[in-house]
């Protein structure tokens, strides 16, 4: 089982390299393929085990794949068949990360090396990007495929500087802890400041916000008053230092919050018409050609274009799922025992949520393929530590 997952965790470094497109807006990653013989070899273990430790978050789960299911139900008079069952995958991937959680619970894997595991993801992600940065620094050659632009930004294999910043954050994060945990080993400084300069190539706004609340916090709980000047100090580098795209890459762009704030009253309007149920998960990428926009509205490849997972889940889910979404997030924090594991990875586990708390406001994080595996595995690791 350690060698599966190891080779899942690499899987992971593919990134958007990895996918294979199975409907027109639906596609399938190499990490999909790898979690799914993780996942049935895990289950031919437990089979033989026979022991089964039930997961705590299993409710807010079930709960939560039912409402999705429900969603999907009580909306399909609004899209085609082929057009419900593409949304439905989605939902399907969802459960099978959630799956993920609820095997690695049974301590298939030492929990040492699902932490470990998930640093080397999130550095990886940083040294692939720096080689990105050098060889293949802009995307505008593939805006006809629906990326984004990104001009001198570092994307990695994720190619979107939002998303690899918010998982570069919380590497940093999680190398905080494991500094703590093997203090004789050197080179983790040495990865910190790679992940670091690595987050500051993004030029994501989003990331930087997300990293200095989770800092202030941080600094607040350790009472390390002093780590506040520091903190204000590298906020203005990276203010002022000139930036190789020059306008495009200033923090105080306009372009992108304009379309931001644009999309966020699109959505609401969307919430409006449908605040009970939703309009079913993650159909809003048919919304548009189902007659329920307007005809100027864009979708974005990065989930189904809502930029904010709260809306996310309010739009295609309603009040019903944000509710039973906003359940589970509670007893993620609720069901970690600060006298069950070192104080330091709780304050981690909770700084975690925070980055993706603020960073969710602007983007669709936790409802991103790698950011929801990050958690997943987080929270399993932290529930199983010791």
């Amino acid at each position: 089982m350690p060698i599966i997952f190891i080779c899942f965790i690499l899987s992971l470094l593919f990134g958007q390299l990895g996918v294979l497109p199975i409907t027109p807006g639906a596609y399938v990653y190499l990490h999909d393929m790898v979690l799914l013989v993780f996942l049935c070899a895990g289950g031919l273990y437990w089979l033989k085990k026979r022991t089964f430790v039930m997961p705590k978050l299993y409710k807010p789960i079930v709960a939560f794949v039912m409402v999705g299911v429900v969603s999907l139900a009580v909306n399909s008079y609004r899209f085609p068949t082929n057009e419900t069952l593409t949304s439905g995958l989605y939902l399907i991937r969802w459960a099978m990360y959630a799956l993920l959680y609820g095997l690695l619970v049974q301590k298939l894997i030492s929990s040492s090396l699902l932490l470990r595991g998930l640093y080397g993801f999130g550095t990886g992600i940083s040294v692939l990007g720096f080689i990105q940065y050098i060889w293949y620094p802009e995307l505008r050659n593939l805006s006809y495929l629906g990326w984004d632009p990104h001009f001198y930004r570092l994307f990695s294999t994720l190619f979107d500087p939002n998303f690899a910043g918010a998982i570069i954050v919380l590497a940093i994060f999680l190398g905080v802890f494991l500094m703590q945990r093997y203090p004789r080993q050197k080179a983790l400084w040495v990865l910190q400041i790679v992940n670091g300069i690595a987050l500051y190539l993004t030029y994501s706004r989003s990331s930087y916000v997300a990293f200095a609340v989770a800092t202030v916090c941080f600094i607040l709980l350790r009472k390390k008053w002093k780590a506040i000047m520091l903190l204000i100090l590298v906020l203005l580098l990276v203010i002022i230092v000139p930036k190789p795209g020059g306008k495009t890459l200033s923090l105080m762009r306009m372009d992108s919050t304009v379309a931001r704030i644009g999309n966020w009253q699109q959505t609401g309007g969307l919430i409006g018409k449908a605040p009970i149920i939703g309009y079913g998960f993650n159909t809003l990428r048919f919304v548009k050609e189902s007659g329920v926009t307007r005809q100027g509205d864009v979708i974005s490849r990065a989930g189904a274009g809502i930029d904010s997972s709260v809306l996310f889940v309010l739009a295609t889910t309603g009040i019903i799922g944000l509710v039973i979404y906003m359940w589970l997030i509670w007893s993620m924090v609720s069901n970690v025992r600060l006298g069950k594991i070192p104080k330091i990875l709780y304050e981690v586990y909770i700084l975690s949520l925070v980055v993706l708390g603020i960073h969710s406001l602007f983007s669709n994080s936790l409802f991103y393929p790698w950011v929801m595996i990050w958690l997943w595995i987080f929270t399993a690791g932290v529930e199983d530590y010791g």
